[in-house]
């Protein structure tokens, strides 16, 4: 199977700053092009960049939330 994006990525704020943005795939079943969506959708989080390309923090945390049905998951590497 493979991820694929969906629609636009989206601007999270603190207050009326701009620190990061979020992507939303979903899984779907199979070889590309002609899988099949599944259920499984997939947030990604990054931070801001700084204008030459760096990263505004220098930390790296993964927060990983596995919903099934009525069964939640949670991981944080």
């Amino acid at each position: 199977g493979f991820w694929k994006e969906t629609g636009r990525d989206k601007a999270i704020y603190s207050k009326h700053d701009s620190i990061g943005m979020r992507k939303t795939l979903v899984f779907y079943k199979a070889q590309a092009p002609n899988g099949q969506k599944s259920d499984w959708i997939m947030h990604e989080y990054r931070l801001q960049t700084h204008k030459n390309g760096t990263p505004q923090a220098s930390f790296t945390n993964y927060y990983i939330h596995i919903t099934r049905e009525k069964e939640v998951i949670l991981l944080m590497i």
